[in-house]
């Protein structure tokens, strides 16, 4: 199986971009209608809310470091939203960068109905056919809804995930530093940092400052910033990085209700769950 783009964490960057492909007509006889041409298709394209500020920042980060040759496009409506979806014909992977909640998409300030978010997506008349990933705040906490809500647009063999816990970024900027202070610094966010942090190296050898990224998870949400540690030390309590989230999944309506139950207790797990079968979990969903 391939490796996830965001828990494989040893990934290294890649600054190729996707090129989008439409199929070329031969030009039309005189007096006849010109061929309608094919939309094209697209490996990742990676849609994040232009209208909020925090996720502004974040998302060339996130396509950087977890997503890398994926087409980056930002959006302010729903109308919007639509209409990038519906440039192409089919998606590999569709990544979702807004403010989430349990089943619930957050945009525009608003947050929707699961059918309207339903009914807006498919009105795109775009398939995904490999991954739909939503990076916000533990919409997995209902996956049931989580798989409605983009029933729409989903491919037979597609697969819907995100994660259960609030997922929060901070940057540290940096400049002149010597090669020691900057191997204490990594070592003391070790396991935080985004893949593709420059090294000890790079950040000594830098001309210019640096910003530098940090990614983690908490069952509540908090953005105070990650206290640093003793090398070797276990994460502080209460920060998750991504490396430490288990993997959770459901291949069937039965095994998605019974793990959304499983989600309602006053404890949960932080961690990235994959929805299969979507169109058939989805049926399950009560508005």
């Amino acid at each position: 199986m391939p490796d996830d783009p965001v828990t494989d964490t040893g990934r290294v960057l890649d600054v190729s971009k996707v090129v989008d492909t439409a199929a070329v007509t031969a030009a039309p006889t005189v007096g006849a209608k010109p061929a309608p041409t094919a939309k094209p298709t697209i490996t990742t394209l990676i849609l994040y809310d232009l209208g909020d500020a925090d996720i502004t920042a974040a998302a060339p980060v996130l396509k950087s470091g977890y997503y890398p040759g994926g087409a980056l496009q930002g959006v302010q409506t729903w109308k919007e939203m639509t209409a990038a979806l519906a440039k192409y014909s089919t998606i590999n992977t569709l990544v979702m960068f807004f403010h989430s909640a349990g089943g619930q998409l957050i945009f525009e300030g608003e947050n929707p109905t699961a059918q309207f978010i339903n009914q807006q997506l498919a009105a795109s008349g775009a398939k995904v056919t490999g991954a739909i990933r939503f990076e916000g705040c533990n919409i997995m906490l209902a996956p049931v809804t989580t798989a409605y809500l983009v029933a729409g647009i989903a491919g037979p063999s597609a697969t819907v995930s995100g994660y259960t816990f609030y997922s929060l970024y901070n940057h540290v900027t940096v400049s002149g530093l010597p090669r020691d202070q900057a191997q204490a610094l990594l070592d003391s966010y070790a396991g935080f940092w985004v893949p593709g942090t420059p090294t000890a190296d790079s950040i000594a050898a830098a001309k210019s400052q640096l910003t530098l990224w940090q990614r983690w998870f908490r069952s509540g949400y908090d953005k105070a910033p990650i206290p640093p540690r003793t090398p070797g030390a276990d994460p502080p309590r209460g920060f998750v990085p991504v490396s430490k989230l288990e993997q959770r999944g459901a291949k069937s309506a039965d095994e998605a209700l019974k793990l959304e139950k499983e989600l309602e207790a006053p404890v949960n797990p932080a961690a990235l769950v994959t929805v299969h079968n979507i169109t058939g979990v989805a049926a399950k969903h009560s508005p």
